[in-house]
């Protein structure tokens, strides 16, 4: 486990994510809290560029979201619509069923014997 900070914030972390925290601007510390390793500074320009693009793309993923969320609503009234036309068919066959075991069935005529 590796300690980070950024800031007044402290974190534990997985040996494998150091990279990833290292990235976002923390800092590697040791258990007195001296620096072993500096994360990545951003400027305040490049901070406004980068809340740019991710606002760009939370507004894209939103609308994917939205478009996604209207086609499940028109899939599952198209899979009720599915559903009862299957029991209508099943009615209909079950129907026909009964209706031939009501018929007579007719007799079938034996051979004479010699």
């Amino acid at each position: 486990m590796t300690r980070v900070k950024l800031g007044g914030r402290e974190l534990t972390i997985p040996d494998d994510r150091v990279a990833e925290y290292l990235e976002q601007g923390y800092s590697v510390i040791d258990s007195r809290g001296n620096t072993l390793q500096t994360g990545k500074i951003l400027t305040y320009e490049q901070a406004i560029t980068e809340n740019n693009k991710l606002t760009a793309q939370n507004k894209r993923l939103k609308a994917a979201y939205d478009n996604l969320v209207a086609e499940n609503e028109k899939l599952k009234v198209s899979l009720e619509k599915a559903g009862d036309t299957i029991a209508q068919f099943e009615e209909v066959a079950k129907a026909s069923e009964v209706k031939e075991d009501e018929k007579p069935k007719a007799a079938v005529k034996s051979k004479p014997q010699k």
